[in-house]
């Protein structure tokens, strides 16, 4: 879905890429200041070889070529035009020895400045720059550097002259390593880009200076590499993002690859490719599909820079009357005012809750899809397109004002991925024609076979290779098979699929997972799904996972394709990699959002192929994390925006934290929503912190009758309903806590208690106490859940009648197991005999949660002791229940349990430590005093 909200993430992806955005600086040691000076002395005493001109040196290049090109007659004529337009100019304008001592005077004057600003601001330190754009030529720009010395100047004069003094004997040396095509070559290159430099410059000495930097860098070098051959220069691009050759063109669209799902990308591609094995590419115009290549690569590289695309804020109709000035191409649009009113309508409709979603609907006049679209941040194509062409402009403008970019930048730049690959494995296996014939000898002579017998040969292929680490298996039916053998499988694989997976798993020793199998293309697919009960990927399945950006689905897509072992390019082989999938993850259809298992132009993807994903490519689901922008179901409403994806303990104690919270307070439905009922707000704040680690999530707190209802989001609910924990009305179902809760850590079980006391306890007494209940009747829901009741009419009316009334909120009667005791000795032999049954009923009929909770707390290490406490009556439902009590049984259990998990409420919390403050001074006060 577009247009989901990834503010945080680009924010995060910028605080990060600041650490990297550091300006390169060259620093001149104490020792090269001093060889630099002694350098100066030197060249003091050779003034005359100083002063040699870059006339000169161009005169020189001349002469020599001359003599070797005398017989042949093909001197450059360029050259020399170029070199009389040079003596006019050095003519007309100072030497650079002069404007060097000019420069000198001019940075004596700057330095006096720095010095008066030092003085003013004594924390700041003065820093000596050597910048590498001093190599380059552009001397006079650096002459207005105000923290380069005087030093630095002269270091730079001695090694000029130093350059010029070997220019005879450098120029022999490039003769004789370079063939003379290449030199002249290169030398009419450069004549060139003088002349160009000529028309840009203002100043025309800056002409010459520029040629003496070109001369000494490029010609002159100690070790300048050889001339090298012309298909190697293809190779080498001059920005990171151009596109030079074959394997630059292959490599940008590794990160571009929903282009390739384009219906005319072959054709483009071809044109790409023949354009890239052209030798002359400055005269010929770029193919479509280099240009645009390039260019998301030039985007790519501002948003490696800048943590993230331009931000463009689009938050009302002022903004988008300001990206429409700015690109008046869009006003120009037949459809323009029928594109704009529908942004006027998203702006109204986005903040406007006041109704449902069909009374908005009706009211603006819109339909209920546009409505839901609005609410949940959806832009018009119009914002959409408006924010790209606004995104471009700035990538645009940005280029133009920072040519050139650090290296450390542009090995991020190089070493782009999408998701951190730390961790990851090589999780697929091809199974070897010779295993697979093997495996496969008993089905030949069959003419029909059964899903025995599949099961049996798939079972045999994959328990040769026994590894953990593997998840898929796959291999190639048709070099041992005929196409009608390998549709048998086809068919019966269809037919059986559920018994021939459950059948293999539990021959291959399977226990929490489903092994999975699919025939497709004459392959055969074997899929052995992780068990992640550390993550959040189970309970995730059937939720969606929202990106950004669709190009992020398509990369996924083009990995799994890839890892699976099917070739060639996506858009061809998306039907095949959509049917793997779709028999995989045993779709059948359905829902209108999952007709398409892959889609390459939606922005979300089903958490069941999210999980087949990770498998595939031996990753964990905190791989995605910062990538996905939100975790919703099918209709994208609601939702974790910014999800988080905890794992291990933490995950681990956060569950367990919520168990004790739902397992109280809360009721949960099978759906996963959660209706949370808090008398007070301190405790509320207390959970959302802990919801808070699974992403942007807020509670939003109603106060009704005496307490706030609050909802929470249905992943939190998902969550809870894979670890085990019983979905319904808690006191009709009478459940415990989620199996294998024993086996937590006692990090998770001290968070458990911690959260407990909080919903359904307290301090009273000098013990923490408990309390569960639940029906041992029903009457007007009994069909609805299926209950059946334990005591009779009789057993109903004692409670009734002999119970305390209590009105209220819910009026209901109760009888105290005390008095229900006293009861059976009344003498009303009916009274007495239903007492008795009853009491046998709440004795036998335990609570299954307390229970649990018992026993978890004696795991730590604690005595508790469970009672029944009393029996009630509730007149509007006809429901008898049974409460219970557990309480801890001695004061030492107290002590150690408020010492080692406190409530994590402010208000019991504070009641503990006053209690522990007393006790502790109690115990000071009778403790004996020793006479020393």
């Amino acid at each position: 879905m577009e247009g989901v909200s990834g503010d945080d993430v680009r924010r995060r992806r910028r605080e990060y890429s600041q650490e990297t955005e550091e300006t390169r600086v060259e620093e001149l040691t104490a020792a090269e200041l001093v060889r630099a000076r002694e350098e100066s002395l030197d060249a003091s005493e050779s003034d005359e070889q100083a002063e040699v001109s870059a006339r000169e040196l161009v005169e020189q290049v001349v002469k020599e070529l001359r003599e070797e090109e005398k017989n042949a007659g093909k001197i450059s004529r360029r050259l020399e035009d170029a070199l009389e337009e040079v003596e006019e100019m050095e003519r007309a304008n100072e030497s650079t020895e002069e404007k060097l001592r000019r420069a000198l005077e001019e940075i004596d004057n700057q330095e006096k400045e720095v010095i008066n600003e030092a003085s003013e601001e004594e924390s700041e330190t003065q820093e000596f720059r050597y910048e590498e754009r001093v190599m380059e030529g552009n001397l006079e720009s650096e002459f207005s550097r105000k923290r380069e010395t005087r030093e630095s100047v002269e270091v730079r004069e001695n090694t000029e002259a130093e350059e010029i003094d070997s220019v005879e004997e450098r120029i022999e040396r490039v003769l004789q390593n370079a063939e003379r095509r290449d030199l002249e070559k290169w030398i009419e290159e450069t004549v060139r880009e003088i002349v160009e430099e000529e028309q840009k410059s203002k100043e025309t000495g800056e002409i010459v200076e520029r040629w003496t930097r070109v001369v000494a860098k490029e010609l002159f070098e100690e070790k300048r590499p050889e001339v090298p051959e012309p298909k190697e220069a293809e190779e080498v691009s001059e920005k990171p993002w151009e596109i030079h050759s074959e394997t630059d063109l292959d490599r940008a669209l590794e990160n571009h690859a929903d282009l390739m799902a384009r219906k005319d990308f072959d054709k483009r591609y071809q044109d790409a490719a023949e354009y890239c094995k052209l030798e002359d590419k400055e005269n010929t115009e770029p193919p479509e599909l280099v240009r645009e290549l390039e260019f998301r690569e030039l985007k790519r590289m501002y948003e490696v820079v800048h943590g993230g695309p331009p931000e463009v804020k689009i938050e009302s109709m002022e903004d988008m009357d300001e990206l429409i000035e700015k690109h008046p191409n869009e006003s120009k649009r037949s459809d323009f005012d029928e594109r704009k009113e529908f942004s006027e309508l998203y702006f109204q409709i986005r903040n406007d809750h006041s109704m449902k979603r069909d009374e908005i609907a009706e009211a603006y006049r819109v339909s209920k899809g546009f409505v839901s679209n609005s609410w949940n941040d959806i832009e018009p194509a119009q914002i959409r397109q408006l924010r790209g062409y606004e995104e471009d402009r700035r990538v645009k403008e940005w280029y133009e004002n920072n040519p050139t970019i650090d290296e450390s930048i542009l090995r991020r730049f190089r070493d782009f991925e999408l998701f951190d690959k730390t961790g990851k494995q090589e999780t697929v296996q091809q199974i070897e024609n010779q295993v697979v014939r093997d495996a496969f000898e008993p089905l030949r002579e069959t003419k029909e076979p059964t899903k025995e017998d599949l099961v049996s040969a798939v079972a045999r292929m994959v328990r040769v290779t026994p590894d953990e680490t593997h998840r898929f298996y796959f291999a190639d039916l048709n070099a041992e098979f005929e196409t009608k053998n390998i549709k048998q499988f086809e068919r019966c694989l269809r037919t059986n699929r559920e018994e021939i997976e459950e059948s293999l798993s539990k021959t291959i020793g399977l226990e929490h997972v489903r092994a999975r199998v699919a025939v497709v293309e004459n392959r055969i697919y074997t899929w052995i799904p992780k068990h992640r009960p550390d993550e959040l990927v189970e309970a995730y399945e059937d939720q969606f996972y929202y990106f950004n950006d669709r190009k992020e689905i398509v990369r996924i897509i083009e990995e799994l394709r890839g890892n699976l072992g099917i070739e060639g390019n996506l858009r061809k082989e998306l039907p095949q990699i959509s049917e793997v999938v779709r028999q995989l993850i045993e779709y059948e259809g359905g829902d209108s959002a999952r007709k398409k298992p892959l889609d390459i132009h939606s922005t979300r993807i089903e958490g069941k192929i999210i999980r087949m994903y990770l498998d595939a490519t031996g990753r964990m689901l905190s791989d995605l994390e910062g990538s996905v922008v939100k975790v919703a179901g099918i209709s994208g409403r609601a939702g974790i925006e910014n999800p988080r994806f905890p794992e291990g303990e933490k995950l681990e104690v956060l569950k367990a934290r919520l168990v004790a919270t739902v397992a109280s307070d809360c009721h949960l439905w099978n759906t996963g929503r959660i209706s949370y009922n808090e008398a007070h707000l301190g405790r509320i704040s207390r959970v959302q912190d802990i919801v808070s680690e699974f992403g942007d999530i807020v509670l939003e707190p109603k106060f009704r009758k005496g307490k706030y209802d609050i909802h929470i989001h249905c992943q939190i609910g998902l969550i809870l309903i894979n670890e085990g924990l019983t979905p319904g009305n808690k006191t009709i179902n009478n459940p415990g806590l989620p199996a294998g809760f024993m086996d937590w850590s006692d990090t998770a079980k001290w968070a458990y208690l911690e959260e407990l006391i909080p919903e359904d306890g307290c301090f009273t007494g000098g013990k923490f106490k408990w309390f569960r209940s639940h029906a041992i009747y029903v009457d007007k829901q009994r069909e609805k859940y299926e209950f059946e009741s334990e005591i009779g009419l009789a057993e109903v009316e004692v409670v009734k009648e002999e119970g305390k009334k209590l009105k209220g909120l819910v009026p209901k009667s109760i009888l105290t197991i005390r008095h229900l005791e006293d009861l059976q000795y009344d003498d009303n032999s009916d009274i007495s005999k239903a007492t008795k049954s009853l009491l046998k009923v709440v004795n036998e009929s335990t609570n299954h949660l307390i229970n649990d909770e018992t026993r978890l707390a004696e795991s730590l290490g604690f005595e508790i002791t469970v009672n029944p406490q009393h029996v009630s009556y509730y007149p509007r439902t006809g429901r008898v229940s049974v409460s219970w009590v557990a309480a801890t049984s001695s004061k030492d259990d107290t002590i150690r349990w408020a010492m080692e998990c406190p409530p994590n409420d402010i208000r019991k919390k504070q009641v503990v430590e006053r209690w522990l403050r007393k006790t502790a001074e109690n115990w000071m006060d009778k403790r004996p005093l020793r006479d020393w």
